[in-house]
């Protein structure tokens, strides 16, 4: 009776925490603010405990996480519709080093220290503190760099040049399937694409991936059993 109880209320917890964060919205890490953070956290805290809860105590965990689920939403929503509540509830950008001057005050409200601030720099790519002309700490905790002109990296803009307008690659063949909505989409057969395997050498059943551009090519990844190893990065 014990483990059916469990059971349930597992399933129960699960099912609520679903529907919260459907309705809370799909988040990365770093686009949380810090009362998502901690607001998730403790949702997650009462959901464990509503799994091991009697039956006659279960409505009062249930209810404080609807009530946590349904406020985080609110917030949410009136961030998106008031400047000022989103600056309270989610932060404001933030200046921490321009024009070769690195903002105390700003570090020390932000609680970032130097070493934070190179790794983050050093994560997106500037090594050196002289390749940057501003740097920002974002209401999400992320560090936003705008490198100097010269050191900016080189764009088809920068050469003149006129690239194509770039546009996604819709995938017609995945895990060996072939995927009949998107190769409708892009105006092609089923004719054309058994060609287009053969020609690269492989058979359906063997494809992983098999990605289609709008010049009339198709790439072809195969997958395979077998195993490998490499001891360089160990």
């Amino acid at each position: 009776m014990v483990i059916i109880k469990t059971l349930v209320l597992t399933f129960t917890s699960i099912i609520v925490l679903f529907i919260l964060a459907k309705l809370m919205g799909n988040k990365q890490i770093s686009q949380l603010s810090t009362f998502d953070y901690i607001n998730g956290i403790t949702i997650g805290s009462i959901a464990a405990e509503l799994s091991t809860e009697e039956w006659d105590n279960v409505l009062e965990p249930l209810t404080a996480m609807i009530i946590y689920g349904l406020v985080a939403v609110a917030i949410s929503y009136i961030s998106l519709t008031t400047m000022p509540l989103r600056r309270f509830f989610s932060g404001k950008t933030t200046i921490i080093f321009k024009n070769g001057k690195f903002y105390k005050k700003n570090l020390l409200k932000c609680k970032l220290d130097i070493g934070e601030f190179l790794t983050e720099v050093r994560a997106q790519g500037y090594f050196s503190i002289k390749d940057i002309e501003c740097a920002y700490l974002e209401s999400n905790g992320m560090v936003s760099v705008l490198p100097k002109s010269e050191k900016a990296p080189l764009t088809p803009y920068d050469m003149g040049m006129k690239p194509k307008k770039a546009e996604a690659e819709p995938i017609l063949i995945m895990d060996g399937k072939i995927l009949y909505k998107n190769l409708k989409q892009c105006g092609k057969d089923e004719q054309w694409l058994n060609e287009k395997v053969k020609e690269s050498g492989a058979v359906i059943s063997d494809v992983f991936i098999a990605q289609a551009d709008g010049e009339n090519n198709l790439s072809v990844y195969v997958k395979t059993d077998e195993s490998v190893t490499n001891d360089i990065f160990q």
